[in-house]
Formats: structure tokens, C-alpha cells, sequence
């Protein structure tokens, strides 16, 4: 990266760098990015301030809930129905897999 590549910077919660909306560059004076940026402040450019996401609506909260709902559900099937054996050594992807199926 180059100081013309940026687009544009804003801060992260973490006191990062968010750089073009694709990559994040630490809070390390060390690292070659962390300079660029630092230049392309110099500049007189002016990184964006952290923005936090807006909370869950209530909605958001209930049909997060529901959806768990439905995996402890078809994990509690799978245990049943023999399909998935506790104890035994399935990759996440696996158990992902199978349970999907399931939802």
C-alpha cells in the first residue's frame, strides 16, 4: 500500500485503523501500514471516528432466540436418533453440516 491507495481511514473500537473499507491496520508505529496511514494524516486528511453499531431491537434479540432454539433442537434430535454419537470426533464443518440439514 501506497498513501495515493487511500480511499479513506476511520477508527475502530479498538483505536485501529479501517482502511478503505477492506482492511484493518493496527495501532503499531512499527508497522509499515501504520505509517502510510500516518502520512496520508499528515496530509491533512482526517480518519473518520468510530461509529458503534446500533443496538438490537427487540425483534433482532427474539429471532436470534428462536434460531437457537431451533439448533439446540435439531442437536437434541440428532443425539436421539443416533446420528450424532457424544464423544466422538466430528469436525465442526460436520456437525455444521448435519445440523443444517436439520433446521
Amino acid at each position: 500500500m501506497i498513501v495515493d491507495d487511500i480511499v479513506s481511514v476511520a477508527y475502530t473500537e479498538s483505536n485501529e485503523y479501517f482502511v478503505n473499507d477492506k482492511f484493518m491496520v493496527p495501532n503499531d508505529p512499527g508497522n509499515e501500514e501504520y505509517q502510510i496511514v500516518q502520512e496520508w494524516i499528515g496530509l491533512g486528511n482526517t480518519p473518520d471516528p468510530y461509529v458503534p453499531p446500533p443496538a438490537p431491537t427487540v425483534d433482532d434479540l427474539y429471532d436470534d432466540l428462536i434460531q437457537q432454539q431451533r439448533v439446540l433442537r435439531a442437536l437434541i434430535d440428532a443425539l436421539n436418533d443416533g446420528s450424532f454419537v457424544p464423544g466422538s470426533n466430528y469436525t465442526n464443518t460436520q456437525i455444521k453440516n448435519g445440523l443444517k440439514n436439520r433446521l
